[in-house]
C-alpha cells in the first residue's frame, strides 16, 4: 500500500464523493480551467449574496465549502464582519491559511478543516454563506441541519448552487463524477426551497 494521497480515480473508484470533491477542487488544473473562480459568477455571485445577507461590521459570518477562501477573504476586506471558513479538503484549507496570511494587514478570517454535515461549531454566528458546494453534500439535508444549528436566533442563510432537473439529466451526468462536476446531485428550485 502506497504512502502517498489516493488519486482522484482511487477515490471515486471508492465512491467517497467528499474526499473526491476536495481532491477536485484542490488540484490546480481544476483551478486553471475554471479560470480561477470555483463557482459560477465568480465574485459578483459573493457580493449579490453578502449584500442579500446584510452581513457588516461586529457580525459573524460562516462561509461553509470555504475552498481557496477567495469568498471568505472578500466578505472581510468588504463587509467588515468577522469570518470563519470551513473546509473538507486540507490543501484546501491550507491554501486559504496562506492566502489570508499573504494580505496585509492580516484579515479577521480563520479557516478551519471540517465536514458539513458535522459543523464542529455551536450557534454563533450571524450568517452563512454556501457557494455551490451543496449539491456534492451526500447528506443535504443533515448539512442544512447542521447550517440551521449554527446559526444564531435571527440568523440568515445565503445559498447559490447549480440548479438542475435531473430527470432530465442524461445518465452519464449520474454518478459519483457528475457530483464531483456539480450536476449530478443538484436538486431543482424546488428542491433547495424544502432543504
Amino acid at each position: 500500500m502506497s504512502a502517498e494521497a489516493p488519486t482522484i480515480d482511487e477515490l471515486l473508484a471508492g465512491g467517497d464523493v467528499k474526499a473526491c470533491c476536495a481532491a477536485a477542487y484542490e488540484h490546480p488544473l481544476i483551478r486553471w480551467l475554471l479560470g480561477g473562480e470555483l463557482h459560477p459568477g465568480g465574485e459578483a455571485t459573493t457580493r449579490r449574496s453578502l449584500e442579500l445577507l446584510g452581513v457588516g461590521p461586529g457580525e459573524r459570518l460562516l462561509d461553509v465549502a470555504s475552498g481557496s477562501g477567495a469568498s471568505a477573504l472578500l466578505a472581510a476586506r468588504e463587509r467588515g464582519c468577522e469570518v470563519v471558513g470551513v473546509d473538507y479538503g486540507e490543501g484546501a484549507v491550507a491554501g486559504a491559511r496562506a492566502a489570508a496570511a499573504a494580505i496585509s494587514p492580516p484579515s479577521a478570517v480563520e479557516f478551519v478543516v471540517g465536514d458539513a454535515e458535522s459543523l464542529p461549531f455551536g450557534a454563533e454566528f450571524d450568517a452563512v454563506l454556501c457557494e455551490c458546494s451543496l449539491c456534492t453534500f451526500p447528506d443535504k439535508e443533515r448539512a442544512v441541519a447542521e447550517i440551521r444549528r449554527v446559526l444564531r436566533v435571527g440568523g440568515r442563510l445565503a445559498i447559490c448552487d447549480v440548479v438542475a432537473d435531473r430527470a432530465r439529466l442524461p445518465a452519464r451526468l449520474d454518478g459519483t463524477l457528475a457530483t464531483v462536476a456539480c450536476v449530478g446531485e443538484a436538486l431543482d428550485d424546488a428542491g433547495y426551497r424544502r432543504l
